[in-house]
């Protein structure tokens, strides 16, 4: 065994959560603390929308675990080419 190798825990994959509507009442007024995506590594979908709700600001859980408020999709590594995600903070 090399010393690279790791013990490896439950196959993860990952997933990005989107609002499907950022003008909906969670989401608004926007300047307020929301968030509006996450990126997590989680088992399954229902995992995914459970680790984003803990970490919901002023959006409330109820958002991200609504198939109604918003869409979370795993994220492969096919599809077009694009910024997966942005880091940004304003005044």
């Amino acid at each position: 065994m090399s010393e690279h190798d790791i013990s490896r825990g439950p196959a993860t994959r990952l997933w990005i959560l989107r609002p499907i509507d950022e003008g909906a009442e969670a989401w608004y007024p926007w300047m307020e603390h929301r968030t509006f995506g996450f990126v997590v590594r989680a088992k399954d979908e229902s995992a995914a929308c459970m680790l984003a709700a803990t970490h919901a600001l002023d959006e409330g859980p109820r958002a991200w675990l609504s198939a109604e408020l918003s869409t979370c999709v795993e994220l492969t590594a096919n599809g077009p080419e694009g910024i997966i995600m942005t880091e940004f903070s304003g005044a």
